[in-house]
């Protein structure tokens, strides 16, 4: 009898000593171990494991005779207390694994509620279960329509720039646009470029004070040729447009508002002239950081809303040599620099003039900048404009797109009719004792004497309430 009351005495002293130790795990399972920086769900494993060591030692106790059947261990559930569902958590290994904790979860883990240890789980809890398997599943469905959204989307932006390119393409046509084609006949009238060339939208108008001009000059012309150049279209590109000459003229300094480029290069018309002035020119163009470089003779007239009317239909931001070539085939020459192997390539004459796009005139930098344009026309021997064609073509792998409405003194200009002198971009002359090579201006206001380069009669055909015509 003393046995078994014994044995029942022992029996309810260690039930208490569970039933503590259950209690103390509950009510501390929130707050952090400070010495082993562990979290709430460290300490809950630590508990379980005294428990079970307590019971083991109980058992030993109680009836060392027969086996005693440990408690099955299951791992703890942790449910988490948000503001709009609940999330389960499963303590194994002494980590938490919940692949879609967020930051906003790991900062409120101080909201955890510890269930224990328990074998199953309550059917309250499993409902929550239930609903927080209803919100993943929801979240997926969110994710995946997002996703297809934004795929309709970016198939829809396709489209509109196809389509917009294509309505450019038709503009370009049934204006009328220049013929724009490499000098070897491969042509692209849809896009209205040369074939390596597409056209895409600009994202800003193009204004005439984006375009440097730049005119090659010699002291022996300031009152003969830049006095027609000043009377004309100067007038309408005063801060535009930049002389570079070879010597000082104080008079014409003021007249341009210091436009008067002095290179100091040599006056005379020979290559290293040459060369030496559109240096100075392509130097002063990349101060001003400009989208467009142009550069005429001082015997060029320029249809300014013309040539404006031309680039705002490229982008500057493209490799863009424009120009017309005074020749029907390409130049050949040596490279003197690549052990003499003759080479082939195409150049726009500077007599007609023309413009070079600023993503083409910065990867000329290495060739045409710090004074190394000069030495690329000794190693072709041949002028500036067909050192720029070298470089452009040969070192730089862009081709010249032909445009028709660049007009020389080389070209005849008594053949364009009325209505094609208002659509070309430049016009020259040629005056010698034997044959003027000059356009035929209808109902001109200014006799031959008066005015020999056919220019002045020119401008104010095109504009008739300029300043010159209105004297008349």
């Amino acid at each position: 009898m003393r046995r078994k009351l014994r044995r029942l005495f022992l029996w309810c002293v260690t039930m208490l000593g569970l039933t503590g130790v259950i209690v103390l795990t509950t009510s501390k399972g929130n707050h952090h171990d400070r010495r082993g920086g562990t979290n709430t769900n460290g300490h809950l494993l630590r508990q379980r494991d005294s428990i079970n060591h307590n019971v083991g030692q109980a058992s030993h106790v109680l009836d060392k005779s027969k086996p005693f059947v440990a408690p099955v261990e299951f791992p703890a559930v942790v449910i988490e207390k948000t503001s709009s569902h609940f999330r389960t958590k499963h303590l194994q290994n002494n980590r938490i694994e919940s692949p879609d904790l967020d930051a906003t979860d790991q900062s409120n883990q101080q909201d955890h509620l510890p269930i224990g240890l328990p074998q199953s789980l309550p059917k309250t809890n499993m409902r929550k279960l239930g609903q927080v398997r209803n919100i993943s599943k929801f979240e997926e469905n969110q994710k995946r329509y997002s996703s297809q959204r934004r795929r309709k989307i970016d198939s829809n932006q396709v489209d509109l720039e196809t389509s917009t390119n294509s309505n450019i393409s038709q503009k370009l046509q049934t204006k009328g646009h220049d013929s724009v084609a490499h000098p070897s006949g491969k042509t692209n009238i849809s896009t209205g470029q040369s074939s390596n060339q597409t056209v895409h939208r600009k994202q800003l108008p193009l204004k005439l004070e984006d375009i440097f001009i730049g005119v090659k000059t010699t002291t022996r012309y300031h009152q003969s040729r830049l006095n027609v150049l000043y009377k004309t279209w100067f007038q309408q590109a005063k801060r535009e447009t930049y002389f570079f000459t070879d010597g000082e003229d104080p008079e014409w300094q003021n007249k341009t508002g210091n436009h008067m480029v002095n290179t100091g290069c040599q006056p005379d018309h020979h290559r290293q002239s040459l060369c030496c002035k559109f240096a100075a020119m392509f130097v002063k163009y990349m101060e001003s950081r400009k989208r467009w470089f142009c550069q005429l003779d001082d015997d060029n007239y320029l249809n300014l809303p013309n040539l404006l009317r031309l680039l705002d239909t490229y982008p500057s931001e493209k490799d863009l040599y424009l120009g017309r070539s005074s020749l029907n085939h390409p130049i050949e020459t040596m490279d003197r620099e690549n052990d003499m192997k003759t080479v082939r390539f195409w150049f726009a004459t500077g007599g007609a003039g023309f413009c070079l796009s600023k993503a083409l005139a910065y990867k000329m930098l290495p060739y045409a900048g710090g004074g190394m344009f000069q030495s690329m026309c000794n190693r072709i021997r041949l002028p500036d404009d067909v050192t720029v064609g070298f470089i452009v073509e040969k070192l730089l792998d862009t081709k010249l797109t032909s445009i028709r409405r660049f007009n020389s003194h080389l070209q005849s200009l008594k053949v364009f009719r009325q209505n094609d002198l208002k659509e070309q971009i430049t016009l020259s002359y040629g005056i010698n004792s034997q044959r003027d090579n000059v356009v035929t201006v209808p109902d001109a206001i200014f006799s031959k004497k008066d005015d020999p380069t056919r220019l002045l009669s020119l401008h104010c055909y095109l504009f008739p309430y300029a300043r010159i015509c209105r004297r008349r």
